[in-house]
């Protein structure tokens, strides 16, 4: 990525002043959207501008000092040190162009050319949402439908009896929750979005020895830092932990308040409905299968619970798997990670008789240290909607920056070519999913695929392109036109003669 946005931001001709900022919006649909960028100045002050000079809104979300000989390759062997502010920021970005991209300007030494916000917070509140909090505790309510969801976001550890293969529930456990652990709550009002900030000191046992003779003896240490954009109708989560204890998984809960018999998840390319409860739980040692089928199970990146106008749906970075925790059909809890000391272990309580891998101690699986995990909170306020299915889509796929500072990171030979300071590749106004945009397999060409992520059909709109288009198969041959895309469905279209 590096690499091509710097060969690209060197064959831009620049239409203002300042060190060229490239966005790229990887999505085929023009977006408004928010774009996290770190930044190197020794200047107090800056200012980020368009294409027409006119100033942007961005935040500063924290900063340090850096020694840019560690950074710049020309300073690598300077026997002075240079200090520059490394600032990380979050840039407002407007009218972003379909799989394309524009240009920005960083001037430094100027004022930044808008009014900051003033005043202190109580809460966090948009015009959709509100997130109260109180000794730590977090009640959210969606202001579109007046539906307040309590308890939400609350962390909770429990003993992990399994090994690498693996989590397995001990005969009885014994769970620690973060209410009540609060240690200082920092509430913060930004340009662009808000800030509550928690820090947990949640006692603990050390270990399943610990834990089974009921002793706090050990602490986790956590940082909870929730974010409600201005001009967004979603809740940004990060939880950073400092692991120090062994033998356990920490999970984070959102009640949702509904009490029905199914869910729904994605997986590749779709979604699928699970019962909260698995009625397999009822047969399964009697037929005397080989794992309990617990209602613990792998997601791609989402899992929801909702009805016509209540429910929640939590969206992931990286987290694959959630639980319906027993005796709470009404709550989703995702598992941040597990923590334990064996490569495989036998005679587990979901897992009876056999070790699924070598016996052996992993020590290493504990995982100790710090930890960060990155989900978002949407309430839904009209089930599966196109409303909704488009801010998953924006959260799912961020825009990205790059800052051309003039220095080298890296040395290239000069390319000679020239690109205009925006441009767009395509547009794809669809209800679809965007999938991929590549190079065709067998031609000079382009494909580009999406997919239906709901549950109903889905109209099938063509691209616009400057290009001959042509329905295809994943396999890359003439496919019969469809006027619908039906549920979990992909489709794809190749765009040849383009310029």
């Amino acid at each position: 990525f590096e690499l091509n946005m710097k060969m690209l931001a060197e064959g831009i001709t620049a239409s203002q002043q300042g060190k060229k900022i490239v966005v790229f919006n990887p999505l085929p649909a023009r977006r408004d959207t928010q774009v996290s960028l770190t930044l190197y100045t020794p200047e107090e002050d800056f200012r980020i501008v368009d294409s027409e000079g006119d100033p942007c809104r961005w935040q500063l979300l924290h900063e340090e000092l850096q020694d840019m000989s560690l950074v710049v390759q020309e300073l690598s062997n300077s026997t002075t040190t240079t200090w520059y502010r490394k600032c990380h920021i979050l840039l407002e970005a407007k009218a972003l162009p379909a799989c394309g991209y524009t240009t920005f300007y960083l001037q430094e030494g100027e004022a930044a050319g808008f009014d900051k916000p003033a005043g202190e917070i109580d809460c966090l509140e948009n015009a959709w949402l509100r997130l109260e909090h109180k000794a730590g505790e977090l009640t959210l309510t969606d202001k579109r439908t007046g539906e307040v969801y309590s308890h939400i976001l609350r962390l909770v550890d429990g003993e992990d009896a399994g090994d690498n293969y693996n989590y397995s529930p001990p005969t009885v456990d014994w769970k620690i929750n973060s209410e009540g652990c609060l240690q200082q709550a920092m509430l913060t009002r930004g340009v662009l979005k808000d800030t509550l900030q928690l820090t947990l000191h949640i006692p603990a046992p050390a270990d399943a020895d610990a834990r089974e003779a009921r002793r706090f003896d050990a602490w986790l240490d956590v940082v909870m830092t929730i974010s409600l954009p201005h001009e967004s109708a979603w809740l940004d989560v990060v939880v950073d932990v400092n692991n120090t204890l062994r033998d356990h998984r920490l999970q984070i809960e959102l009640p949702t308040g509904l009490y029905q018999s199914t869910h729904f998840a994605d997986q590749p390319f779709g979604l699928i409905e699970r019962d909260n409860v698995p009625r397999a739980l009822e047969i399964w040692q009697q037929e005397n299968w080989a794992e309990a089928p617990a209602s613990l199970w792998p997601m791609q990146s989402l899992v929801m619970m909702h009805h016509a106008r209540r429910g929640v749906c939590v969206v992931t970075a990286g987290l694959r798997e959630y639980e319906i925790p027993v005796g709470q059909p009404d709550t989703l809890a995702i598992t941040l990670f597990r923590s334990v000391g064996w490569l495989g272990r036998p005679a587990l309580e979901w897992r009876p008789g056999r070790a699924s891998g070598m016996v052996l101690p992993a020590p290493d699986s504990q995982i100790p240290g710090h930890h960060s995990f990155h989900l978002a909170v949407m309430p839904m306020d009209n089930g599966q909607s196109p409303a909704f299915w488009q801010a998953v889509e924006q959260w799912r796929t961020p825009a990205s920056g790059y800052l051309d500072s003039g220095w080298s990171r890296f040395r290239t030979n000069p390319h000679g070519k020239s690109f205009p300071p925006h441009f767009s590749v395509l547009s794809w106004e669809s209800p679809l999913h965007f999938s991929t945009l590549k190079k065709a397999q067998n031609e000079e060409a382009l494909v580009l695929r999406g997919w239906n992520p709901g549950l109903t059909p889905l109209k099938n709109v063509p691209p616009t392109a400057n290009g001959t288009l042509e329905q295809v198969t994943l396999a890359e041959i003439p496919a019969t036109p469809t006027g619908a895309v039906e549920a979990s469905t992909p489709v794809s279209w190749l765009i040849r003669s383009f310029e």
